[in-house]
């Protein structure tokens, strides 16, 4: 280790950012990298630095910077970068007693490598004045280097990329495979999958901004301003707390006037990390394909709630009431519909009928008879004749369950809703296939707003496969 003289030549203006150029590695393959030199000039500071960290990653050592020295006015006339390894753990952490975690290992042993460049006012530029080739310790391997640290991270486009992916909803363990796929693998990539997450996250975190649900309200308002017709209401809890949020766009709401005479919707959904139940409302559209007119994320499943979720409906959509409306049987959504909806049609999904006949009724071809009995396309007198005869072929009449069903028959025979109009509908299918399919977007780690976000993707799918039909058409 010796300081460098002004006279002393060593020949590392070759290197990038310096007055001349070459290629590091050809510098590199004709020395051990101790005729870095004195005398060796940079156009700046920052030239300076990012040379030692191209010489440190060939090399294998990580760097950091150190000592810096600045004139009277603040300038920074002197900068020296040392080994990542340089100094040593303080001797009061070394001898804590009272530790909760297990010591990290030890890294820093005191290496002396260091490179130090000075400011000449005369010439202008930064000076190599001193340099330390020597380690006390063994540097790291080629194939190793990319894990340093200093030499790993997402670059500009990488973040481009990895928000845009984001954005259309993919996960961030399927995008860190397709960038190594494009890079070439683990060491081309660049950085490791823990940069990517980290970088996901904190994205997470300046969107959130005061919070998840205030960044909700927040992307909804920004949306209210690009889109006149955008409509959303929601209510607190004494707390304050987000409790009831709804939402639908202008697109939605045009669809609406068209094809919303029949709507169906239930809340099985809960794909996100508050397990908040998720209102879909859906129906056809001109190609008897699905389409999404509203959405809602509800804090429980309560008359109340289904009350004041129909009514934003109602007002959202005009004042326009469904003809017929197809839920899965839920008792509150049968108590809000009646007061909200008080005209429309209620039908009972007949795929869930099916599920409770099954867990209800255990007996050997029961279920094709009574499946006759919700889809047969008869009349009601039929139906009663039906009825009758199964109840005495399966010795059911006094069955607790029958009786009920039995009361409820209007709302799941197809016998009594012949003169109805239903669009073909029958089940809410159409919410099955949604939730299946917004299952390619969404998680149940999904924050309010990622969630947000991915169902709009998912409604913009289904407003492109409209497009494709009216084309195809």
């Amino acid at each position: 280790m010796a300081e460098i003289n002004e006279e002393a030549h060593v020949d590392l203006s070759n290197f990038g950012g310096m007055n001349e150029s070459e290629d590091l590695n050809d510098i590199s393959d004709n020395s051990d990298g101790d005729d870095v030199g004195a005398g060796s000039e940079f156009l700046s500071e920052q030239d300076a630095v990012e040379f030692y960290q191209h010489y440190a990653q060939f090399k294998g050592f990580g760097v950091r910077k150190d000592d810096v020295r600045r004139d009277r006015k603040g300038n920074v006339v002197s900068r020296q970068l040392v080994c990542k390894r340089e100094g040593e753990r303080h001797e009061k952490h070394l001898k804590k007693v009272s530790r909760v975690k297990e010591a990290k290992p030890i890294t820093r042993v005191s290496c002396q490598a260091k490179f130090r460049v000075r400011f000449e006012a005369n010439s202008s530029k930064w000076k190599v004045v001193y340099f330390e080739p020597e380690h006390n310790h063994e540097l790291t391997l080629a194939k190793q280097v990319h894990l340093i640290p200093a030499f790993r991270g997402l670059t500009n486009g990488d973040k481009a990329q990895v928000d845009t992916l984001k954005l259309y909803g993919v996960r961030s363990c399927n995008i860190m495979g397709l960038m190594m796929g494009q890079k070439g693998g683990h060491d081309s990539v660049g950085f490791l999958k823990k940069d990517l997450y980290n970088h996901v996250d904190k994205n997470k975190r300046i969107s959130l901004g005061a919070g998840d649900a205030a960044g909700s309200l927040n992307y909804f308002t920004r949306k209210g301003e690009k889109d006149p017709m955008f409509y959303f209401r929601f209510t607190r809890t004494s707390n304050d707390n987000l409790e009831n949020l709804f939402w639908c766009d202008g697109t939605s709401r045009l669809d609406y006037q068209a094809f919303g005479d029949v709507i169906v919707f239930d809340s099985t959904y809960k794909k996100n990390k508050y397990n908040k139940p998720v209102v879909i409302f859906s129906g056809y559209n001109h190609h008897k394909e699905t389409t999404i007119f509203a959405c809602a994320l509800v804090s429980d499943e309560t008359v109340d709630t289904y009350k004041w979720v129909l009514q934003r409906l109602d007002e959202a959509m005009f004042g326009k009431h469904p003809k017929a409306i197809v839920t899965d049987g839920d008792k509150a959504m049968r108590e809000a519909i009646k007061v909200v909806f008080p005209n429309s049609t209620h039908r009972l999904c007949g795929w869930h009928i099916q599920q409770n006949t099954v867990k209800k009724i255990h007996l050997p071809k029961f279920l094709d008879d009574f499946d006759y009995l919700i889809f047969g396309n008869f009349s009601p007198q039929r139906f009663e004749s039906k009825w009758e005869s199964m109840i005495e072929k399966y010795d059911l009449r006094e069955d607790k369950w029958i009786k009920q069903m039995y009361e409820i028959k209007e709302m799941w025979a197809t016998a009594f809703k012949r003169e109805r109009f239903f669009a073909g509908i029958r089940t809410t299918s159409l919410c099955e296939g949604i939730n299946s399919f917004i299952k390619k977007y969404v998680t149940c780690k999904n924050s309010m707003l990622d969630f947000i976000y991915n169902f709009e993707r998912a409604v913009e799918e289904y407003r492109h496969n409209e497009l494709a039909s009216d084309f195809r058409s």
